[in-house]
């Protein structure tokens, strides 16, 4: 099957825009961030949610399995504050680049930060497995571990797009593991470098991407990503007219 036939059986994007909801990202958050990958110390959040000062000011998605309705990816948006003169959020404290001060290459105004993205490695092995009591798990069109981990990350994907076009944002940036910016560039997701790696959590890349010229080289390298990440093309990417849609799981 193609990439979007994949995501569309068996994933969606649920947009995090409840308490609820946004509890299941924190969750998901410490299983990632404390349990598996101990970036941060489980002690500090004895509820087992991961959250910090940023949420309030950030949109939020979660990725959900359509046949067992388990969450297993989360993402945020930290948008930039009305009227902002610089750029305040984490990435202008970890990234030196001199030219991030003057909104040459960030507008102020239009640039969100892309973070918390993760992936749930117990969802990886679970689905891999098949231990997950579903009929679709034995398929023999059931995405391999590879595919499965393309699709993940590109249901992410899709989740900063639409999120990104609902708030009119222009531009990205992040503070990215070098090993998900090559799993980006190998699906022609291109982030640039922006200054100099970083030690946060081990070494990181301060990188950043035009929304439009990042689906463009999208459109034209690998137009089968291109239509999941805009539905075929029914997006409307225009940042300052286009108004996405994801939808809203039941609570």
């Amino acid at each position: 099957m193609q990439i979007a036939e994949i995501f569309s059986r068996y994933f969606r994007v649920v947009e995090a825009d409840t308490l609820e909801l946004r509890r299941v990202c924190y969750r998901l958050r410490y299983d990632v961030y404390c349990v598996e990958h101990k970036f941060l110390d489980a002690t500090h959040y004895p509820d087992q949610l991961e959250f910090d000062e940023y949420d309030d000011r950030s949109l939020h998605a979660l990725l959900q399995h359509i046949p067992t309705g388990a969450y297993m990816g989360t993402v945020r948006l930290i948008m930039p504050l009305p009227g902002a003169k610089r750029l305040d959020m984490p990435f202008a404290e970890l990234c030196h680049d001199p030219r991030l001060q003057t909104g040459e290459i960030l507008p102020f105004e239009t640039t969100a930060e892309v973070s918390r993205f993760a992936i749930s490695k117990a969802f990886r092995r679970r689905a891999t497995d098949g231990t997950y009591p579903d009929e679709h798990m034995n398929d023999a069109d059931m995405p391999n571990d590879r595919r499965l981990g393309i699709s993940l990350s590109m249901g992410l994907i899709v989740a900063i797009t639409k999120m990104s076009i609902a708030a009119k944002i222009t531009h990205l940036c992040a503070v990215m593991d070098p090993a998900l910016l090559r799993l980006l560039h190998a699906m022609a997701i291109e982030f640039l470098p922006l200054g100099p790696r970083v030690d946060y959590h081990g070494w990181r890349q301060p990188c950043f991407a035009q929304g439009m010229q990042l689906l463009e080289q999208l459109r034209k390298m690998r137009p089968d990503y291109w239509d999941l990440v805009t539905n075929g093309g029914r997006l409307d990417m225009r940042p300052t007219l286009g108004q996405a849609t994801i939808t809203r799981a039941a609570v």
